[in-house]
């Protein structure tokens, strides 16, 4: 394939009883050797072991690791399903670990990380909580616009009117389809409630022809309804920002996040 890949060797011993209504499983599912690539946002993870049990509604996780860099991630735990004809779950118990995991390596994002979380509860009471150190990481804004806003930049103009204009043209020369089928989040989302803690010591860096910037600070993602809320201040370390033609430096600045559907943090520079 041109932009991902995914092979791995696959074990499985699986025994099926009862009726199809109502299917009794019993037996285990390995992966070893596992690799997985996808180009675009560098996603690089090699050396993937995965070993699990099925007994009947269960899904027992012994251990999933992968490596990628330096580090590796490794995640545990169980989920029970109300049926597997249905698939929806049940109870859900997962616990998630990565240490110095090079999440991406692309041109266009890369990311180091540190994290713990956990996934637990009921489908009607699912709680998360959980912590993400990024101990390095650089977006290029440029490349980031162009494969998934399809929006290419001039250094002549600011990216905001770029924006605008090439969706003008979109809507011009292409037929816009809408998809009149509402797709709802499932249950399990909906009810999801929690806290997320991101850390961003610094070296992590804002990247693009028209703008070079570092952050650091913290963040909290808060989900208490359907949507997440995100509360904390990132603190900028200097950098530049080019305007119609103009550049304006900068000594240091802040965004501070209040909550609310809508990103629209304070800002102060």
């Amino acid at each position: 394939l041109k932009y991902t890949e995914a092979r791995g060797q696959l074990n499985a011993n699986i025994s099926l009883s009862g009726t199809l209504n109502n299917p009794l499983t019993n037996g285990w599912v390995d992966v070893s050797k596992g690799a997985f690539f996808y180009k675009i946002p560098g996603i690089n993870y090699r050396d993937i072991q995965f070993h699990s049990r099925i007994n009947n509604n269960y899904l027992i996780l012994d251990s999933l690791q992968i490596l990628a860099g330096k580090g590796k991630l490794k995640m545990k735990g169980e989920l029970e399903f109300e049926s597997l004809k249905t698939g929806n779950i049940k109870n859900i118990d997962v616990q998630i670990n990565g240490e110095n995991f090079r999440a991406f390596d692309s041109d266009m994002l890369k990311a180091v990380i540190n994290t713990n979380l956990t996934l637990k509860g009921t489908k009607e009471k699912p709680v998360f909580a959980g912590k993400l150190l990024i101990s390095r990481s650089t977006l290029n804004t440029d490349i980031f616009i162009k494969e998934y806003m399809r929006v290419y930049d001039d250094s002549d103009q600011p990216l905001l009117v770029l924006a605008q204009r090439n969706a003008g043209e979109i809507q011009i020369n292409k037929e816009i389809k809408i998809d009149t089928i509402q797709k709802s989040a499932p249950d399990i989302y909906k009810n999801l409630s929690g806290r997320f803690d991101v850390e961003i010591p610094r070296n992590t860096w804002i990247k693009s022809k028209n703008m070079n910037f570092e952050l650091s600070g913290s963040m909290n993602a808060i989900k208490q309804s359907e949507n997440i809320d995100f509360f904390g201040t990132l603190t900028v370390k200097g950098g530049f920002y080019k305007i119609y033609g103009r550049r304006l430096d900068f000594e240091d600045g802040e965004l501070t996040f209040t909550g609310g559907q809508a990103l629209n943090p304070i800002t102060n520079f």
